[in-house]
């Protein structure tokens, strides 16, 4: 197997083109540098703070939302703190997310208004 001097120089070129761009990413380590990341990392937790919302109830969402146009449900939950999820639409049912949000509010809406609060989850 032959490699040209072309293939050798693009490679040699390549390898240090990496060499030197992770040289440079690598910085110093003095304590200076240490401690200007340290805020941005603490900065950037997750999962973010968030303020303590009170979890509706089924009762609640329905008072609230059934009846409405889909829009001004969704705008009602937000201004009440729950996020609104529509989990059946027209008699169908939607691939939803299993996952837990004790703020979330699943509704079903039928030509486009809020109909039924099916859960909170």
């Amino acid at each position: 197997m032959t490699i040209s001097n072309t293939t050798r120089t693009i490679t040699a070129g390549a390898a240090a083109i990496v060499l030197s761009v992770g040289a440079a990413a690598c910085g110093s380590d003095d304590d200076d540098t240490l401690a200007s990341i340290q805020p941005a990392a603490e900065a950037n937790s997750f999962p973010p703070p968030s303020e303590p919302v009170d979890a509706p109830t089924v009762e609640a969402a329905a008072e609230l939302l059934v009846g409405l146009p889909e829009a001004d449900a969704e705008a009602a939950a937000r201004d009440a703190g729950w996020e609104f999820r529509v989990s059946r639409r027209d008699g169908e049912d939607l691939a939803v997310t299993a996952d837990l949000r004790p703020n979330r509010v699943n509704v079903e809406v039928t030509d486009e208004v809020v109909t039924d609060v099916l859960s909170i989850g």
